[in-house]
């Protein structure tokens, strides 16, 4: 492996793993300038919409960047870690045609310090069914393309600031549609929901599909009764259908979809019949 970088923009050309180099410009994949990000360096995938691989515990970097002018695509398979200093940015800029993408894998981490923008200005889709540790503020569609989350069965994504869909600071829509999926088994932990019910914004969506939930500490009840009376959180695929609890014992406000309801009806014969709707 080449020494790491020193603050520079590393990019990676065409796809393969994150060990790689190019030191002369004749391989076909590998970090261009002979060098592996470091801790000083911004790291890109935005080679023709090339794959850059992780499957061990890469050193820091500063900088994460997916989609830069080009589309590009980062995953994190079992066993890959990697931990950015400041910020990620999946869908950094080049509109709407350019696509980030990063992909964690069950067995993945994805840590961040900083905020992490999902579609800022390019179109951006983040795929978690490992573990994403972001520091501080998600926001998703916070510029001129769309964003997607979508954390599948296993999958735990936690946010250390505030979450906005749609807007660029939790309040002020952005121009642009996001939409956040926690399916079956996902889990996203949260720590700061906008209380004016401006987190989300019309158009973007933060749905919940069977088992999966949203958490966070506090009693934020009252916080989510304003985006689920205007639709904006949707359960199985219907505006409003979540409820919000609060567990003081355990100090934790979560969200999810209810249980059908049991009806009871009288059949035949006085036999009691029992039907889930």
């Amino acid at each position: 492996m080449a020494s790491v970088g020193n603050a520079a923009n590393l990019r990676y050309k065409g796809s393969g793993p994150w060990e790689d180099v190019d030191p002369d410009g004749t391989a076909d994949h590998g970090w261009q300038n002979a060098t592996v990000p470091g801790s000083a360096d911004t790291a890109r995938a935005n080679w023709a919409g090339g794959t850059v691989t992780l499957n061990y515990a890469a050193p820091q970097v500063d900088r994460i960047q997916l989609g830069v002018d080009e589309s590009g695509e980062f995953h994190i398979l079992n066993g890959g870690i990697l931990d950015v200093i400041r910020t990620a940015t999946v869908g950094n800029n080049g509109g709407a045609g350019v696509v980030g993408t990063l992909t964690i894998d069950a067995g993945g981490v994805f840590d961040v310090g900083g905020w992490t923008k999902v579609g800022s200005n390019a179109t951006g889709v983040m795929t978690v069914d490992g573990i994403a540790n972001l520091g501080s503020h998600l926001w998703v569609a916070s510029g001129g393309a769309g964003g997607s989350v979508d954390i599948n069965n296993g999958g735990i994504v936690n946010v250390g600031g505030m979450i906005g869909i749609g807007t660029v600071n939790a309040v002020d829509p952005s121009g642009s549609n996001g939409t956040v999926n926690v399916n079956e088994g996902g889990l996203l932990n949260l720590a700061n929901i906008h209380g004016a019910g401006t987190s989300i914004q019309p158009g973007s969506m933060l749905n919940l599909y069977g088992t999966g939930r949203i958490e966070m500490i506090g009693n934020f009840v009252g916080h989510f009764d304003k985006y689920i009376a205007a639709g904006l959180i949707s359960g199985d695929g219907i505006p409003g259908n979540v409820i919000a609890t609060f567990d003081a014992g355990a100090n934790l406000t979560t969200v999810v979809v209810p249980e059908p309801a049991t009806m009871i009806l009288l059949g035949l014969g006085g036999l009691l019949i029992r039907k889930r709707c």
